[in-house]
């Protein structure tokens, strides 16, 4: 019997098995897919503070996972634009199934056991999983399913906000705009669409919003606006967290993680950095329950005390951004800032850079 069942092979669950095996804890891996990281569903925008946070940045340089490097980012309100320039962080935009392929690598080189193409259907607070007809048993369970919760909707009284996310990879013939800006567009009720140059001549245009219920026309007609004359390459979706966390983490011997538990940061729905660092607080406490020193549930407590108040911070501005009309709140808060904004605070963590901007 292994000591852990790690359900999904994306980012945050191989990047716990590889926690957890390199201390010696026997893991298993159960992902529903044949290849690890397909299908995609990241736009793969990162920052470089957070995965050297992580650990894992040099590894990531190493292996060629980087598409492109921004300092800037730049928010457009109808015509109207201003440049956030990251003065002590870059963006990088990371080519994720690589990624999590590199993951899953460093996990099984420290023996960590997979299951590829096995679907879990059920998991049980006792630590029993259930794939195809077989039942699975471990001390413990993480659930790193990712953003649909299907295994622990059963268990949660509520469903924190999700949206459903659609990108496609663009050739673009004319390529005239500067490469080193990612562009964020404020032009949906519920939250925004993006255009993020990969590599030359290669842009990743997307949206995240229940509003638009065509999503692909959408999306050619911004291309269109903006490029004129493009050709698709491919096209990709999922789904993106902003309504904050479940409720708790731990359900008997279920620990929740990721995008399943909704560590997401609530105005982006970035995940990567935070369901790193959510992974590795688990690690952690799982070492130590399986040890008998503490209770699992200490990582529900240790998480908010880390995150919860950026948390409250980011929660409390979405809401406030989108009840009503986002172009109208963001156009007044135009008006106090300059062209460009120099920004030398935490990206990852943004009750800082927000305060900083304002």
């Amino acid at each position: 019997m292994p000591d852990i069942i790690v359900v999904g092979g994306g980012f945050v669950g191989n990047f716990l098995a590889y926690l957890l095996a390199r201390k010696g804890i026997h893991v298993q891996v159960f992902e529903e897919h044949r290849e690890i990281g397909h299908p995609p569903h990241c736009a793969g925008v990162v920052s470089k503070r957070g995965l050297k946070r992580l650990g894992i940045y040099s590894n990531i340089l190493r292996e060629g996972a980087v598409l492109s490097t921004h300092k800037c980012i730049r928010i457009w309100i109808g015509r109207e634009a201003k440049i956030f320039y990251l003065k002590e962080d870059t963006l990088l935009v990371i080519d994720r199934p690589l990624l999590d392929k590199i993951l899953f690598e460093k996990a099984q080189n420290r023996g960590a056991e997979y299951f590829l193409g096995e679907k879990v259907k059920e998991l049980r607070s006792d630590g029993h999983v259930k794939a195809g007809t077989k039942l699975y048993k471990s001390k413990i369970v993480a659930d790193a399913e990712g953003a649909s919760k299907r295994l622990i909707s059963r268990l949660l009284s509520y469903r924190p906000e999700v949206l459903p996310a659609f990108q496609m990879d663009i050739h673009v013939e004319d390529y005239r705009m500067r490469r080193s800006i990612i562009d964020v567009y404020v032009n949906v009720p519920d939250f925004f669409s993006w255009t993020i140059p990969l590599k030359e001549n290669i842009v990743r245009i997307g949206i995240a919003s229940r509003y638009v219920k065509n999503k692909y026309e959408f999306l050619k007609r911004l291309a269109k606006a903006k490029y004129d004359k493009f050709r698709v390459l491919n096209m990709f979706g999922g789904l993106v967290n902003v309504g904050g966390p479940i409720e708790k983490f731990v359900f008997g011997k279920i620990a929740v993680v990721g995008d399943a538990a909704g560590q997401t940061k609530p105005t982006t729905g970035g995940g990567i950095v935070w369901g790193g660092i959510s992974a590795g607080i688990l690690a952690k406490i799982i070492e130590l329950n399986l040890n008998g020193d503490v209770d699992l549930r200490l990582y529900e407590k240790v998480w908010r005390d880390i995150f919860g108040a950026n948390l409250s911070f980011m929660l409390m501005l979405r809401k406030a951004l989108y009840f009503g009309d986002p172009q109208l709140k963001l156009r007044f808060a135009f008006l106090f800032l300059p062209d460009i904004v120099y920004v030398s605070s935490d990206y990852d963590f943004q009750l800082d850079f927000i305060r900083r901007i304002f």
